[in-house]
């Protein structure tokens, strides 16, 4: 009994250490991530700003006023009890809308490796719009539902009030529902 009680709890520790796992090429994955302080945009140059990611920009945001979020990547191999950080040949993460009314797309966004062992999803514009923003990964040069998977939505903004907030997980379990189409902007 003791044995199967040390299996489970080491079981759950080795559950948890992978927070978001993939499958590529016969190998498993996992990939967690931590957001980081948003950025503005300020004459074309950018900054950082003090405000934690996420931040949905609302419409009628002045530009300097408008928070982009950002977030570091790092993936390990599954099995990689060290979680050393591992490059992914073509690998890419980016946003994408799902919308109630099943006009899809992507959004804007900058993803890059850094040296230091871990991929970072910079600048996203993540518009308020009547649907669910989400994280896709793919191997391929579009962003488009269906060259990609999906990984998490995004649902708990940082500058969006407690009620804000329900009604964006209320959007996203409605988009998990409904069937649309992709749209290139």
């Amino acid at each position: 009994m003791n044995l199967i009680i040390l299996f489970l709890a080491a079981f759950s520790v080795y559950a948890q250490d992978c927070p978001y796992e993939l499958s590529l090429n016969d190998k498993s994955y996992c990939l967690d991530f931590s957001w980081q302080n948003a950025e503005k945009n300020i004459n074309g140059k950018w900054e950082a700003s003090d405000k934690l990611s996420p931040q949905i920009i609302k419409s009628r945001t002045p530009g300097k006023k408008k928070l982009y979020s950002a977030m570091d990547i790092q993936i390990w191999e599954k099995l990689d009890s060290l979680q050393t950080p591992v490059k992914i040949e073509n690998f890419r993460v980016f946003t994408y809308m799902e919308m109630l009314n099943g006009h899809h797309h992507g959004g804007s966004y900058e993803f890059t490796w850094n040296e230091q062992g871990f991929y970072t999803l910079n600048k996203m514009n993540l518009m308020a719009m009547e649907g669910c923003w989400q994280l896709r990964w793919t191997l391929s040069d579009e962003d488009e539902m269906s060259t990609s998977q999906k990984i998490m939505n995004i649902e708990n903004f940082v500058n969006y009030s407690d009620q804000e907030n329900a009604q964006q997980m209320i959007w996203c379990s409605m988009c998990r529902t409904s069937p649309g189409s992709e749209h290139k902007h």
